[in-house]
């Protein structure tokens, strides 16, 4: 069988967890070498120095997705980024609106890969993209993802739009119920001034372990239809008598 033909595997959401973690690795230490530079050699004036640092950060990772496929963290793990229509790169006009965007929603785009049918963030839905496997045949079959079924056949769906209005209500309700909760275990000094004790510090964390995992929850149940306010309806089938 071609190559070409073989179906798109997609990676599990750790899997892409991972790779995000190994480019902010990679990200810090390119940051640290460009301050290290610009304090070395002393560029002048200041926008010379602002310039020096910024454009490599900006077009770092786009450069990399538009002419090799994948960032540093994609190819160590096998992964690559292509256009959602074909197994092309994408150009570097949206590899660099996909890099602002996965910058800057962070979590809360990368939770959409639990619920999305080609396993997309928000940034790849941006950019027209797509994280699948290099190599299909070569990838497990625990790590192996299709394409997810979203509406089942058998039943009647809300609109888009009311799913998107309870989860975004859901997640109002989530944060005042984390608020309430910080109020309740964590001191006004650890809140307002950010000194905490140990204790409230692993109670911080595990406050927002809580709060990341339980959005995801709502994510993922809300565009399911499983959650009340905008459940899924079975049809039911006449009784032949």
């Amino acid at each position: 069988m071609s190559e070409n033909i073989l179906p798109t595997i997609y990676p599990r959401l750790i899997r892409r967890v991972q790779a995000c973690i190994i480019d902010s690795f990679i990200f810090v230490f390119v940051l640290v070498g460009l301050f290290l530079l610009v304090t070395t050699f002393a560029f002048e004036p200041v926008w010379v120095r602002i310039t020096v640092v910024m454009v490599p950060v900006l077009f770092f990772e786009p450069v990399l997705v538009s002419c090799t496929g994948g960032t540093i963290g994609h190819h160590l793990l096998k992964l690559k980024v292509q256009d959602v229509s074909n197994s092309r790169n994408i150009n570097i006009f949206f590899a660099f609106i996909r890099f602002i965007l996965k910058t800057l929603l962070g979590t809360v785009s990368l939770m959409f890969v639990l619920t999305t049918r080609k396993h997309q963030a928000i940034h790849d839905f941006c950019a027209n993209s797509i994280v699948a496997y290099k190599n299909p045949k070569q990838v497990s079959e625990y790590e192996a993802l299709a394409e997810r079924v979203i509406e089942e056949e058998g039943y009647i769906y809300p609109s888009r739009f009311r799913r998107v209005s309870v989860i975004i209500f859901y997640n109002i309700l989530l944060f005042i119920l984390i608020a309430f909760l910080s109020g309740f275990l964590l001191s006004e000094r650890c809140i307002e001034n950010n000194k905490c004790s140990p204790v409230e510090t692993a109670i911080s964390i595990g406050i927002s372990i809580i709060w990341i995992i339980s959005a995801a929850l709502i994510l993922v149940g809300g565009w399911k239809s499983l959650l009340f306010g905008c459940k899924r309806k079975k049809i039911e089938t006449p009784k032949i008598i």
